[in-house]
This record gives structure tokens, sequence and C-alpha cells, in this order.
């Protein structure tokens, strides 16, 4: 949490990496729920 307080300007270059981030999270929650449904 200090990190954005010292570099709010790095925000920007992280959301590339926060995207991807979510976009894997997102991949295996939904696998994760596309299994429970196929059960």
């Amino acid at each position: 949490m200090l990190t954005i307080r010292r570099a709010p300007s790095r925000r920007a270059g992280f959301t590339l990496i926060e995207l991807v981030i979510a976009m894997v999270l997102m991949s295996l929650v939904g696998g994760a729920i596309v299994k429970l449904l196929l059960r």
C-alpha cells in the first residue's frame, strides 16, 4: 500500500499487468464454476 503513495504515476504502468492478472484469475474462477456446473 505504501508503493501507491510513493509512485502513483507508476500505477499507469501496472494497469496492463493488473488486467492480465485479472483475466487469468477470471479464467481460473470461470473454469472452476464450469467444472462444478458440469458435475
